[in-house]
């Protein structure tokens, strides 16, 4: 079905939930009533006489796709398809200052990674100091479970303490208190 020659009356437009995150869509209120424009920019404004193709669909009538001509232009182009949403990169909440606090959020993280390099360095070790003895990773880890346990927590500390500046706040403090 066809419009032709229609002054377009009002254009509304609202805010549609979709895939891709809320998008809005419009429509066109000319003489012969209320056709959904669907997405994107429309190359008519309020005043325009334009011609159309429409269907009826599951919206209503809606307007065929690079249909849309203003009167006395060129059929307007069709609407793109929306662009997926790209959320913003995240960006943790950073205290900016060194040595950091040790309640600050950013110490977690530091003492997650210190703990994950402490284990691999002790399980490694462990792991070739048994290999030279010939007993079994099984049985060395019974017998000294709580003695790695520890010795993991040791190191966690050590490269924490490095990793967030608390040596070289100790050592500024150390070469203050000398002065």
């Amino acid at each position: 079905m066809r419009v032709e020659n229609s002054v377009i009356r009002n254009i509304t437009t609202r805010s549609v939930n979709t895939k891709f995150g809320p998008r809005n869509t419009s429509s066109l209120i000319v003489d012969e009533g209320t056709f959904q424009a669907g997405f994107g920019k429309l190359p008519v404004a309020v005043g325009d006489t334009c011609s159309f193709e429409f269907t009826n669909g599951s919206y209503g009538a809606e307007i065929v796709k690079g249909s849309l001509v203003k009167a006395g232009g060129a059929a307007a182009p069709a609407p793109a398809a929306p662009a997926p949403a790209v959320k913003a990169p995240y960006v943790p909440k950073n205290s900016g200052v060194f040595p950091i606090p040790p309640l600050a959020p950013e110490r977690s993280i530091i003492r997650q990674n210190a703990l994950a390099r402490a284990t691999e360095l002790v399980v490694e070790t462990t792991r070739a100091n048994y290999d030279a003895y010939k007993v079994t990773a099984f049985e060395a880890r019974k017998l000294q479970h709580d003695a790695l346990v520890d010795e993991v927590v040791r190191l966690a500390r050590k490269f924490e303490a490095y990793s967030a500046g608390d040596l070289d706040m100790a050592a500024a403090k150390a070469e203050v208190e000398k002065s």
